[in-house]
């Protein structure tokens, strides 16, 4: 219970200071914290046990396993996983096979994308609030779902990029999404209703931001 509580209360005051950063301008500070905000919920995943959560027995463990049998092609054959998933775990087994360490890569990923997306558009998003909905919401659910969760992260990456007007990186970002868990191909109805709005408002923008958490 401890490292949840550690997250909940870390992670928004982490984010409280990186809002004042980005008020004051302070590009050091900003990287600070932000870095920290998203280093306390990866350190909490690296070190959790492997039963806590699905993805960790069903995927994540077996797919270290077998990437240190077989050659990248190889291995990419033998699994039935999404091959952005399936690629990012291959490359960790270069490296280690150490299941924690793999946790705490894809939680990073998860927690970074999630606050860079909000950082994207702070002009319309509370990063604060934003980071306390993750941490009391988010954070748990992508334990035993990580698949997922990247994928859902790169797709509110590409929402963000939406939001910039910026429509390459925004499908370059929702293409990688569907890459890690097809689910997010889903989430296209989104941008369907942008393109018969026409436009986004403010308020909605924070409606679809926090809905998809």
């Amino acid at each position: 219970m401890i490292p949840y509580i550690i997250v909940f209360i870390g992670m928004p005051i982490c984010a409280y200071n990186l809002e004042k950063s980005i008020k004051n301008n302070k590009t050091p500070k900003i990287v600070f914290w932000f870095l920290l905000t998203i280093l306390i919920p990866s350190v909490i995943a690296a070190l959790r046990d492997v039963s806590v959560g699905v993805d960790g027995n069903v995927y994540v463990k077996p797919l270290l396993n077998l990437a240190n049998k077989y050659s990248f092609i190889e291995f990419l054959s033998k699994t039935n996983v999404e091959i952005a998933f399936a690629s990012l775990m291959y490359f960790i087994s270069l490296f280690t096979d150490n299941i924690g360490v793999a946790f705490f890569i894809i939680e990073f990923i998860i927690a970074g994308l999630f606050l860079y997306s909000a950082y994207l558009v702070k002009d319309r998003i509370n990063i604060f609030l934003f980071t306390l909905i993750f941490s009391l919401t988010v954070f748990t659910k992508s334990l035993n779902l990580m698949k997922q969760f990247i994928g859902i992260a790169f797709f509110l990456l590409s929402f963000a990029y939406c939001l910039q007007k910026k429509k390459k990186k925004m499908f370059i970002s929702f293409f990688i999404g569907i890459l890690f868990h097809r689910i997010v191909a889903l989430f296209s109805i989104v941008y369907i209703i942008i393109i018969v709005n026409n436009k986004i408002k403010n308020s909605s923008a924070q409606f679809v931001f926090f809905i998809i958490i």
